[in-house]
């Protein structure tokens, strides 16, 4: 028998048999069924995260697994995958904790990163650099060409 603090409430094995097995099958099943979503990585069915991943980082002249290793990189893999996290929220309006998820990070480190690249799109070569690989991404969905919310002025 396993024991625990009152405050984190009894362990599976401190369950009645029947009650315990429920839990485990109904932790299986839905463990089981995020394995078998369709979708592309981070469970978004809508924004492709390795296209993403590697236009960005063909722009900065990294390898595409740069983009999601554990820790912080060099600052230009840092801000090459905050401009990836902000193209797969912003053009393709995925959630942050898919973002997150996709990229090996939080959902509040997503939200972090889109900050950032929004704060420095008022320089003219950022904001650029954003334009043309948003327009890269439009074929494979992304709202790209201008259009959206990836313009400061909205459509033409």
């Amino acid at each position: 028998m396993t024991y625990r603090l009152p405050l984190f409430g009894p362990s599976v094995e401190a369950l009645p048999p029947d009650l315990a097995v429920s839990l485990r099958q109904r932790r299986a099943r839905s463990v089981a069924a995020a394995r078998q979503r369709p979708g592309r990585v981070g469970g978004a069915d809508d924004c492709p995260f390795d296209a993403i991943a590697r236009q960005v980082a063909a722009a900065f002249a990294l390898p595409p697994a740069a983009l999601t290793t554990q820790g912080r990189g060099p600052a230009t893999a840092a801000f090459a995958r905050q401009i990836a996290m902000y193209l797969a929220h912003v053009e393709f309006g995925a959630s942050y904790s898919a973002v997150g998820r996709a990229f090996g990070r939080d959902r509040t480190t997503a939200a972090h990163g889109c900050r950032v690249v929004e704060e420095r799109r008022d320089d003219p070569q950022v904001d650029a650099l954003l334009e043309r690989l948003a327009r890269a991404l439009a074929p494979i969905g992304g709202r790209g060409a201008g259009c959206g919310r990836m313009t400061r002025g909205g459509c033409p």
